[in-house]
């Protein structure tokens, strides 16, 4: 089965862009503001890994400073001193694995067998990723605290 056949009838981006407004609203009480495009590369990628029949990753990608703002939404507050580049990339790999939870959830019987990594992070000046393989890409870009953030799924044919 690939994964065009495991397509909810809506298309990929609804469902991705669902699981992530949940995420934000509940757990950050923060919403997400709808964007056209968000351009340029990330200073941090959080990645999640999927396996089973859907197989490919969901990643979160922003800027530094959207980081930081995750981190203190999750902590309802500033991190501790010196903690805080570590704290923002703990709270997007939380952030990242949630959407991917609730991404997967919400492909009932689809996702039911789909595994999910512990999230990996990516941090640096200009960050990007480039999926190995010709299956699907979906971008669903926002903006959060006056920063471009992006999720995107990737899924192996």
């Amino acid at each position: 089965m690939t994964s065009q056949s495991m397509e909810p009838a809506g298309g990929w981006a609804p469902v991705l862009e669902e699981a992530t407004r949940e995420v934000f609203d509940v757990m950050l009480k923060a919403p997400l503001e709808s964007k056209a495009a968000a351009a340029g590369n990330a200073e941090l990628i959080a990645m999640v890994g999927l396996s089973g029949r859907l197989a490919g990753v969901v990643s979160v990608h922003c800027t530094a400073a959207g980081a930081r703002e995750i981190a203190s939404k999750m902590l309802q507050g500033p991190p501790p001193e010196g903690e805080e580049e570590d704290t923002a990339r703990d709270a997007v790999g939380e952030v990242c694995n949630m959407v991917a939870g609730g991404f997967k959830t919400r492909l009932g019987t689809a996702g039911a067998d789909c595994k999910l990594s512990v999230p990996t992070i990516i941090a640096g000046g200009q960050c990007f990723m480039t999926p190995q393989n010709a299956g699907v890409h979906v971008e669903v870009p926002f903006q959060f605290a006056g920063s471009p953030l992006r999720v995107i799924l990737d899924l192996r044919s």
